[in-house]
């Protein structure tokens, strides 16, 4: 009987803060936004499996990506809840990201760049997904598309290393192109990675740069920047290992259970 009070008691208390109308409504969002969630899930569950020849009955991974942008419309327009839709935009440009969908990357940063807020990380995807782009075409539309994402990605993280290092590999790109560069591009952003206290950003931006090494397309990007700017990246390689034996004593310092 107590607990039937309590829930009672409850209830009144909620009707007479909210009114009727409003908890009906209140009710309706979350069913649809419970709704919404559980379709999104699955969507993107299809995405996975649209580009992984394993699953050959998948849907195609074009036909997924619609649907998920027009869900997105719809949410948009009935939840009015710019935190779930967010985190559903950030979870699909993520998937987007692992499965190497640049285009479809870039359409969503088009659509949507204007009516919800991209995570560091989705920034970070769309300056990848561009800087790709880019590489295979040579668009300067491409290349300014990177640009902006990266400097988004900085701005919502100062310490963020592998904005940084976009950065870097577009102009090496353009090195590549033109056998010439204005060196100033590049040495503005060494310089800025290279200053301050701050070696977390010296050690994000080189461990981007080595990872990145290691894929024979981009190689040659990497070695243009070392061979241009040695005595700078000596330094980058310095700071880089200062913040990596730092975080590697912290760790052995640390009492674990």
């Amino acid at each position: 009987m107590e607990i039937v009070k309590i829930i009672v008691g409850v209830v009144v208390a909620l009707i007479g803060w909210f009114g009727i109308p409003e908890i009906i409504t209140r009710y309706v969002q979350l069913r649809q936004k419970i709704r919404i969630k559980t379709k999104a899930e699955k969507l993107n569950e299809q995405l996975k499996k649209g580009i992984d020849k394993k699953y050959l009955r998948a849907p195609p991974a074009f036909t997924v990506f619609n649907e998920l942008q027009d869900l997105l419309w719809y949410a948009k327009d009935v939840i009015k809840n710019k935190e779930f839709l967010q985190e559903q935009l950030n979870k699909i440009i993520r998937n987007l990201y692992k499965t190497g969908m640049n285009e479809f990357i870039q359409e969503l940063r088009a659509k949507f760049q204007n009516d919800f807020e991209f995570s560091v990380e989705s920034w970070a995807n769309i300056a990848i997904a561009n800087i790709n782009l880019y590489r295979l075409d040579g668009m300067s539309e491409y290349r300014e598309y990177c640009l902006e994402a990266c400097k988004e990605s900085i701005k919502r993280q100062g310490n963020y290393g592998t904005p940084r290092a976009l950065i870097l590999i577009i102009h090496m790109i353009d090195y590549e192109r033109k056998k010439q560069i204005n060196k100033d591009d590049a040495q503005n952003m060494i310089n800025e990675v290279n200053s301050g206290d701050d070696t977390m950003v010296s050690y994000d931006t080189y461990n981007y740069l080595l990872i990145t090494k290691k894929i024979h397309e981009w190689e040659k990007y990497i070695d243009h920047l070392f061979n241009l700017y040695p005595s700078e990246m000596d330094k980058m390689k310095n700071r880089y290992e200062k913040y990596k034996s730092t975080m590697e004593l912290k760790s052995k310092n640390t009492i674990t259970h």
